[in-house]
C-alpha cells in the first residue's frame, strides 16, 4: 500500500509520487543555496541525482535555457541510454545557480555525495510537513515531474527526450496517471449531468466535456502506439 503522504495510480505497480502542494513545500524548505539549487533541478529538470553530481557550469546554456547531460550511469557504472542530451531549465533555475556559482573553479558544481542528498531531501521533506517524508528521495522527485507532466497535457514524447529514456514504452507508465484523471472526469461530468435532471445547458456542458475526454484519449492511443512500428 502506498504511504499516505503520496499518491499512486490504481492497477498495477506505478511510481510513486507527491502531490504538487507537496512538492511546492519540499522546494520552499531550503534556506541554503546550494540545496535550493539541487532540489529544483531535480524537480524542474527531472534529472537523476547522479547528473546533478555530474553537472558542470560549462554543461549550462543560460543563453538558451538548457542543460547538456552526458552519458549518465547506474549505481554500477553501467550507461543509461549513453546518448547527450538537452533538458530545459527555468528561467528562476537558472538565476540561482548563477548567484551560487559566483567565483567558483572548474569541475562539479555541487560538491555533495548522492548519500548526502537523499539525507537531505528527507529533511526537507520533514520540514515541509510531508507525511511519509523518510520515503521522500531525489529519484520521487523525477517521478513527481513526469506525472504532473502527463497530468497537465504534456506530451510523452517530449518527456522521454527530458527523462533520456531510449524507448518510448519506459516511458509510457507515466500515461497511466492520465488514463486515471481521464476516469474521474468521466464520472465526475456523468454525476453532474445526472444531478441536474436532463437541462439542457448541463447536457451541452456534458458533450463538450466528454468530447475533450475523447480528444485525450485518442491523443493517449497515438501515443501508446508510437512505439510500436
Amino acid at each position: 500500500m502506498a504511504n499516505p503522504g503520496f499518491s499512486r495510480g490504481k492497477g498495477g505497480k506505478l511510481p510513486v509520487f507527491l502531490r504538487t502542494g507537496e512538492v511546492s513545500a519540499l522546494l520552499l524548505s531550503p534556506t541554503s543555496l546550494r540545496d535550493r539549487c539541487i532540489l529544483r533541478l531535480l524537480y524542474y529538470c527531472a534529472l537523476r541525482v547522479s547528473e546533478v553530481l555530474d553537472l558542470r557550469l560549462e554543461d549550462i546554456d543560460f543563453k538558451d535555457h538548457v542543460i547538456k547531460i552526458c552519458h549518465a550511469t547506474t549505481a554500477s557504472g553501467r550507461p543509461k541510454g549513453g546518448k547527450e542530451r538537452l533538458v530545459p531549465v527555468d528561467p528562476e533555475t537558472l538565476r540561482l545557480i548563477q548567484e551560487y556559482a559566483l567565483g567558483q573553479d572548474a569541475g562539479p558544481l555541487f560538491d555533495i555525495q548522492a548519500r548526502q542528498v537523499e539525507r537531505l531531501i528527507k529533511h526537507y521533506a520533514q520540514e515541509a510537513g510531508i507525511q511519509g517524508w523518510a520515503r521522500v528521495t531525489p529519484h520521487k522527485l523525477r517521478h513527481s515531474f513526469s506525472v504532473h507532466w502527463i497530468q497537465r497535457g504534456g506530451d510523452i514524447e517530449r518527456l522521454r527526450r527530458i527523462l533520456g529514456h531510449t524507448s518510448l514504452a519506459i516511458t509510457q507508465v507515466y500515461l497511466r496517471f492520465s488514463m486515471e484523471d481521464i476516469k474521474s472526469e468521466y464520472a465526475r461530468i456523468i454525476e453532474a449531468a445526472s444531478k441536474d435532471g436532463g437541462n439542457p445547458v448541463t447536457i451541452l456542458t456534458v458533450y463538450e466535456g466528454l468530447l475533450g475526454l475523447s480528444n485525450r484519449l485518442d491523443q493517449l492511443t497515438k501515443a501508446l502506439r508510437r512505439d510500436v512500428k
